[in-house]
């Protein structure tokens, strides 16, 4: 059994690895935790692979599956794991061909040594050059530009916005409203003016005309209050540094989330645009973060509460029966997308919305594509999804139905 697993070792492991990041991306898992586990999970491949290199078989496939991951990684750690699997079975490889002495091997060897020597400048270039994406691209899962209609869209818990490329109007929540700086298209990149959805993604925008910059900081850990009179702000880590400026109680300051692990200084921006740091203990953090909490509480209220809920096929009413202690809300097969045109057929119950009511249940019917339907095709639902009108169609047909049939 041994045997067999490091025989197959490198294929073993991409498999773990691929699974493995799968959980950790659906999971959402990032910081000190993930960095931790991906720089163990990089030394510890390395030392098996240098340690049991003449047992472990499918070295050449594991390199080019290896390299294939590589290109497609979005994240840098996995990226790194990629290359160092890459190039030290590329060592091992050289090295075990050599030892068998093969006219071939050698032969072989010497080649892609030279290939190496010959292009290593490109190479070298080429993996920084994939390895800078992975680091500083972060892909933002509530946005995506529609090519098919040309719109911007955005979605969040509770707002639909979209821009047409070249228009100067935007739609939210179905919405229109005029704006002046219109979403564009250049080099086959899509921009959007931040300042329409600033309030989105809890950011403020400011320009300094004495730095000529533009910034742009989280609002959680902006307009952060100065604790005292004629505090320094320091050019480096260190008292000795130079003074950069004095702040009094009057200013506030960004504070930048990089420094906020740092056991004495935060690196913050001042109101005149200054980016340098300052003692922790001269900044009040605690009582802004929770003021802007307060704020986006204030604007997208979710619960924690626990619910109980039961499924019904249909719409039964003896199978609703009378009321069932512990229980919250029940859903019954009330709705079906008729079409791809977002068209919704309904199936509701007066006379269950009724009983479920006098039971004290609150009712959130399920909405299905016609699965359980004889005529059912995927094609149907398809074309929905793949569509920016007909999705719109479909949505507002659910807000017509909630409100006319009075859904919870």
């Amino acid at each position: 059994m041994k045997k067999d697993l490091i025989n197959n070792y490198t294929i073993f492991m991409i498999i773990i690895f691929i699974i493995e990041n799968i959980i950790l991306i659906n999971l959402k898992i990032k910081g000190i935790v993930y960095e931790i586990f991906m720089l163990i999970l990089v030394i510890f491949n390395m030392i098996i692979l240098i340690k049991y290199n003449c047992e472990i078989k499918f070295k050449i496939l594991t390199i080019i599956v290896s390299l294939f991951l590589f290109l497609l990684s979005k994240d840098f750690y996995n990226a790194i794991f990629m290359i160092t699997n890459i190039l030290t079975l590329l060592i091992i490889t050289i090295f075990n061909a050599i030892k068998k002495q093969s006219l071939k091997t050698i032969i072989l060897s010497i080649l892609a040594v030279i290939f190496l020597f010959k292009y290593f400048f490109y190479i070298i270039l080429f993996i920084m050059f994939v390895l800078y994406n992975k680091l500083t691209y972060e892909k933002d899962s509530d946005i995506y530009y529609d090519k098919v209609a040309t719109k911007l869209i955005i979605t969040t818990s509770d707002r639909l916005i979209k821009f047409k490329i070249d228009e100067n109007k935007m739609t939210e929540n179905f919405v229109d409203k005029q704006i002046t700086t219109p979403a564009k298209i250049v080099n086959d990149m899509s921009y959007l003016d931040i300042n329409l959805v600033k309030d989105v993604y809890g950011v403020k925008v400011e320009y300094n005309e004495k730095t000529n910059t533009i910034t742009i900081d989280k609002k959680d850990t902006s307009g952060i209050a100065v604790k005292y009179n004629r505090v320094n702000v320091y050019e480096d880590l260190s008292t000795k540094s130079n003074v950069i400026e004095h702040l009094n109680n009057t200013n506030t300051v960004t504070v930048y989330d990089e420094s906020l692990n740092h056991n004495r200084w935060y690196k913050i921006k001042t109101d005149t645009g200054v980016v340098e740091n300052k003692k922790k203990n001269n900044v009040d953090l605690n009582n802004t973060n929770n003021e802007n909490k307060n704020e986006t509480d204030n604007t997208t209220q979710t619960s924690n509460e626990k619910i109980t809920m039961f499924w019904q096929y249909g719409s039964d009413l003896n199978t609703l029966g009378s009321k069932i202690e512990g229980v919250d809300v029940v859903s019954p097969t009330w709705y079906e997308l008729s079409n791809k045109n977002g068209e919704i057929s309904s199936k509701y119950s007066s006379a269950y919305y009724n009983q479920a009511k006098q039971n004290g249940y609150k009712l959130w019917p399920i909405v299905t594509n016609g699965i359980d339907d004889v005529n059912y095709t995927p094609d149907v639902t398809s074309a929905m999804l793949n569509s920016e009108q007909n999705r719109e169609a479909f949505i507002k047909n659910l807000l017509r139905i909630a409100k006319e049939d009075k859904i919870d």
